[in-house]
């Protein structure tokens, strides 16, 4: 079984670390691209992101590892789980994904999980971002760049975080991983009387 991706990109960046630099701003997709979130700090090291339209409100909670990304290396590796929220349906945001990735408004429904881990590559941690929606260099600003992988690095999605001002934001890698995407979020649901509502 052939490994990885991520892991392979992880041995690939232990062999070159030492002569990598972040020359460039690291990229964020703009336009329809993003899916702008809400965010509270809901607990210990835990927030809560919701996106919310006239149809309905999807939440879930994300507990991020932050450690520092020196600007020497490209990234650097680490583990987030994301949480369901009780009583609240993945729904209204799986649409808004749907159309950021221009793919179908459907979801393959996977078995249901109150939480899932996934690999993270940080991108950037306390950046600023410029009009183009690029991320400078650490220690100029106050958001976390992060992409996250999942089901085996079969899809990949941007998930931004920006504490000070309580803003998050989901933007699309690649249009291809967006099945992927869906489905793996879709994990996210639970049974609740709110759920039907959010799922118009």
């Amino acid at each position: 079984m052939k490994a990885p991706r991520f892991a392979r990109l992880l041995v690939a960046l232990s062999m070159v670390v030492g002569s990598c630099t972040r020359a460039e701003p690291t990229p964020f997709p703009g336009g329809g691209d993003r899916v702008p979130l809400a965010m509270r700090l809901v607990g210990d090291s835990v927030w809560e992101l919701s996106y919310r339209t006239q149809h309905g409100e999807s939440r879930l909670r994300v507990r991020p590892q932050i450690r520092t990304v020196p600007d020497s290396i490209p990234f650097g590796a680490a583990t987030w789980t994301l949480y369901a929220v009780p009583g609240y349906s993945p729904r209204t945001l799986l649409s808004a994904l749907a159309t950021a990735h221009e793919t179908p408004d459907t979801v393959t429904l996977a078995s249901p999980r109150d939480s899932l881990p996934l690999d993270v590559a940080l991108l950037a941690v306390n950046a600023a971002r410029n009009s183009e929606g690029a991320f400078g260099r650490a220690g100029t600003g106050s958001w976390i760049a992060a992409k996250l992988f999942f089901a085996d690095d079969e899809g990949e999605v941007y998930l931004n975080l920006n504490p000070a001002r309580n803003e998050a934001e989901f933007g699309v890698k690649d249009p291809e991983y967006g099945p992927v995407v869906l489905r793996e979020l879709g994990r996210l649901r639970s049974a609740s009387s709110r759920e039907s509502s959010n799922e118009r």
